[in-house]
């Protein structure tokens, strides 16, 4: 890059081509429906659900009678999770068995129906320092 390009760069404000189309994500708005949680109930199990929406998530639960509430909650250490990404857009989808049976055999019919809509998914356990992985 020449002088001038850096010059017109750091006074005018203008931005190569490239550079303007990369998105940065320090950029996002800082706004509480990025990632929401809900706490679902059936029976006496419960699991804790993050997504920024319920479009992905909610079906698969509502089809089994859990009964969801928007509302934060802690997620303990050595719990079961589920996690699953679109390929297209960023739209994490986290699903945390908190209490009951069954949890990680639950989460993967969840997690096998959600890849078969295109989604790419993991289990593994909630850990101190980050997440143990099994890929789909």
């Amino acid at each position: 890059m020449s002088f001038l390009s850096i010059f017109l760069i750091i006074s005018l404000g203008i931005v190569p081509r490239t550079l303007a189309q990369t998105p940065n994500i320090y950029e996002l708005p800082g706004d509480g429906q990025q990632l929401r949680t809900w706490l679902c109930q059936k029976d006496k199990s419960l699991i804790a659900v993050e997504a920024k929406d319920v479009q992905n998530w909610k079906p698969l639960v509502d089809k089994e009678a859990w009964t969801c509430d928007e509302q934060t909650t802690n997620i303990p250490i050595g719990v079961s999770r589920l996690s699953c990404e679109p390929q297209d857009t960023i739209a994490i989808v986290r699903i945390f068995w908190l209490k009951g049976t069954g949890g990680q055999e639950q989460l993967g019919v969840w997690g096998d129906s959600l890849a078969t809509e295109g989604m790419i998914c993991t289990t593994g356990q909630v850990t101190p320092l980050g997440n143990e992985e099994n890929a789909f």
